[in-house]
C-alpha cells in the first residue's frame, strides 16, 4: 500500500472583494482634509501572488486611499469641498490582484456634500431707482427688489426688511416698507413732490441659516410731479382781503405802452410750472 498526495495548484479564479467597515454620507461641505469617509477591508480568496491586491482610485482630485493597518483602507477627503460646485461626487475604488490575468472590483461609494451657510444673499441688481407719483395711495407697490442664495434649504431661504441707512442708532425710513418674503417695496404715506423729491433707503436680504449671513442693497425712491397747484400771482397783489390794484397811467401813453407787468409762480416743476397770461 503506498499513500498518494495530490497537490492542488491555486488558478487565480477568484476576484478581490471589498469589505465596508464604515462609510459617512453625506458630508458636510467644510470637512477639513483628510476627514476618513469610509473603511473597508480588501481581501482575495486565491493564494499566493493570485491573493496579493493593490487599491487605487479612477481620477479623484478630492478624495485619495490611505492605508490603515493590515488590508484595512481608509477613504479621505484631500481637498476643500464645494456644494454649490459639486454636491455630489462617485468616488470608483479598483481592487486588482497580481494574477496573471490580474482580476478587478471597482465598486463606487456615491458621497453626498450637504450643505453649509456659506454663501451671503446676493441681489440682482447693484441699485434700484423706483418711481412714485406724489399724492399717491397709501401702501402703493412700487417695485420688488430680488436676492439669491446660492446655498439649500434653510441656508437659502431669504428675508427682506429695511433697515437704517446709517447705522443701527437711525430709524429706518417710516413712509418705505418691504414684504419680507416677496422683497416687494410699497409706499405708506401720500408723498408731496412740493416737500420731498427722493429719499434714498437700505433693504438687506438674510438667509435663514445658523448664524444668518446678510446682504444689503440701495433703493432710491424718485417722486414724480403731479400737477396739483395753481399758479400764485405775485403781482399785483392778488390776494382775496386785498382792495383791486391799480396802476396810474401816464396821460401821454400812447396803444401798446407798458403800464404794469404781472408776475406769477407755479410750485409745480416741469411743464406744469410753465405759465402762460392772457385777459
Amino acid at each position: 500500500m503506498c499513500n498518494v498526495i495530490v497537490e492542488v495548484l491555486d488558478v487565480n479564479d477568484n476576484a478581490p472583494e471589498i469589505v465596508v467597515s464604515s462609510f459617512s454620507s453625506p458630508i458636510p461641505e467644510n470637512v477639513e482634509p483628510g476627514t476618513v469617509v469610509a473603511l473597508f477591508a480588501v481581501r482575495d480568496q486565491d493564494s499566493g501572488v493570485n491573493g496579493e491586491i493593490t487599491c487605487a482610485l479612477e481620477e479623484q482630485l478630492s478624495f485619495a486611499l490611505r492605508p490603515a493597518f493590515k488590508n484595512y483602507y481608509e477613504l479621505v477627503t484631500v481637498s476643500t469641498l464645494d456644494r454649490e460646485e459639486r454636491a455630489q461626487h462617485m468616488v470608483v475604488v479598483t481592487a486588482a490582484d497580481a494574477g496573471s490575468p490580474p482580476l478587478t472590483s471597482t465598486p463606487t461609494f456615491s458621497v453626498d456634500i450637504s450643505d453649509v451657510n456659506d454663501n451671503a444673499p446676493v441681489f440682482n441688481q447693484t441699485s434700484y431707482t423706483m418711481y412714485v407719483h406724489e399724492n399717491n395711495a397709501p401702501a402703493l407697490l412700487v417695485g420688488a427688489v430680488k436676492a439669491t442664495d446660492a446655498d439649500a434649504g434653510p441656508n437659502a431661504k431669504v428675508s427682506y426688511s429695511v433697515v437704517p441707512a446709517r447705522g443701527p442708532e437711525e430709524e429706518p425710513c417710516s413712509c418705505v416698507s418691504v414684504n419680507s418674503e416677496s422683497g416687494g417695496v410699497f409706499v405708506l404715506r401720500p408723498l408731496d413732490y412740493e416737500q420731498l423729491r427722493q429719499l434714498e433707503v437700505v433693504v438687506s436680504a438674510a438667509d435663514a441659516g445658523s448664524p444668518p449671513l446678510s446682504s444689503s442693497v440701495s433703493v432710491r425712491l424718485l417722486v414724480v410731479d403731479e400737477n396739483d397747484n395753481a399758479p400764485l400771482v405775485l403781482h399785483p397783489s392778488a390776494q382775496d382781503s386785498s382792495p383791486p390794484s391799480s396802476e396810474l397811467v401816464p396821460a401821454g401813453a400812447e396803444a401798446g405802452d407798458l403800464v404794469s407787468k404781472v408776475v406769477a409762480v407755479d410750485a409745480d416743476s416741469g411743464q406744469n410750472s410753465w405759465l402762460s397770461y392772457s385777459c
